[in-house]
């Protein structure tokens, strides 16, 4: 049975398993997996008498010698290498010079993605996954030395914010900018996206953050966020719950909502409930903040077999929920978040078996199937704190 004490064996045994694959998804999760042993304490020799250290030092070389180009994306992408290599950083000096290199990269990156912002709006353009909110919250970090970007990418996300007659706001994607994963006959006048992956939910959390910060930061960044939390405070279904997962708008008017009934971090209530959590904190909302907790209490009291999820990983399973829980656990004090969380871990334990080549397996299609990936493979269940950022929960 895998539980809290054998995880960091199964960290281990995983990262002896992949010394040898420079795959890029081996590399990332390696990078993963060594910064989770690393904080419990357990940089120990593995069985080849190669550290965890070493792992993810040789990791981070063959990235950036490798001759294929990564996504700008924060799994197993350049975003989420630049995490890496800060969080590395503190150990090895040496890294100083492919850090800049790599937040460079990333800059040039952040203006591209602006200027294509200024001219029409797609969700990969500023969401969490591959936009300038994942890059903003990353500089957020790097100041300041990157303040000026930081700057461009917030006052780009307080402009998208602001109403519009016919589409509330920027961030509303247009039916001739729907993208590959969406269709002309699901959303024949476009939608709005709630979730925190790829929706408005990503931006709002990172204005929060940002403001609690340095409220100066950018110009009506208090205003962008009362606008976006005035919509989720309109859109929470009090009946079931929870949040749609998109709302759509013909002419003017509201034509009609997506519901969602998975309580993940991507597009559940959990991912939306944090930011509305960040955001009452950050401007001082009490509403907002009771809204929040009575949005996760409601999921507690539907019970952990109810939320929907299928899969441990974090993106659309329980590790996601998981780290969530943790966060209010830690941020109200509340036993009974605490509680919950436990229950969680739990349940996540309950898909290991070791006969799986990566332990544990991540939905995908109906089915589970292996996969490293540090958003929603095996990688994504040892995301340590330090990483939060990544996915706009702190």
């Amino acid at each position: 049975m895998i539980s809290y004490v054998t995880l960091p064996l199964i960290a281990q045994q995983l990262s002896e398993q992949l010394k040898d694959d420079d795959s890029t998804s081996a590399l990332f999760a390696r990078l993963m997996l060594s910064s989770y042993l690393i904080e419990h304490e357990c940089d120990l020799a593995l069985n080849t008498n190669i550290s965890a250290r070493h792992l993810a030092m040789t990791a981070v070389r063959t990235l950036n010698s490798s001759d294929t180009p990564l996504a700008y994306n924060t799994s197993v992408g350049y975003i989420d290498l630049a995490y890496h290599v800060r969080y590395y950083n503190q150990c090895w000096a040496v890294l100083d010079g492919y850090r800049e290199q790599l937040e460079d990269r990333l800059e040039q990156h952040a203006y591209r993605l602006i200027m294509t912002l200024s001219e029409h709006t797609h969700v990969h353009n500023f969401d969490v996954i591959t936009g300038t909110a994942a890059l903003g919250r990353y500089f957020l970090d790097s100041k300041p030395k990157r303040a000026q970007v930081l700057q461009a990418i917030l006052a780009q996300l307080v402009s998208l914010s602001a109403p519009r007659e016919h589409t509330i706001n920027g961030y509303y994607i247009l039916p001739e900018h729907l993208g590959p994963f969406k269709s002309v006959e699901t959303f024949p006048h476009g939608y709005l996206d709630l979730g925190m992956s790829h929706g408005i939910a990503g931006p709002m959390a990172l204005l929060a953050i940002a403001y609690t910060r340095d409220s100066q930061l950018a110009p009506d960044m208090r205003t962008a966020i009362v606008s976006l939390l005035d919509i989720f405070k309109q859109y929470y279904d009090e009946t079931t719950g929870r949040w749609p997962a998109y709302v759509v708008f013909k002419d003017g008017q509201l034509d009609c909502v997506h519901p969602h009934h998975v309580d993940s971090w991507c597009y559940g209530t959990p991912g939306i409930a944090r930011a509305v959590y960040l955001a009452g904190r950050a401007i001082g909302d009490q509403e907002a903040v009771a809204l929040s907790l009575r949005a996760m209490e409601r999921i507690m009291e539907r019970g952990i077999d109810s939320m929907g999820l299928e899969c441990p990983t974090f993106c659309h399973g329980y590790a996601g929920a998981f780290r969530i829980f943790t966060l209010f656990a830690r941020d109200t004090g509340l036993a009974s978040f605490e509680a919950f969380q436990e229950e969680l871990a739990e349940k996540l334990f309950t898909f290991g078996d070791r006969a799986h080549p990566y332990r544990f397996k991540k939905h995908q299609q109906g089915e589970l199937a292996d996969s490293l990936n540090p958003l929603d493979g095996v990688a994504s269940i040892f995301v340590i704190h330090a990483f939060n950022g990544i996915f706009m929960l702190d």
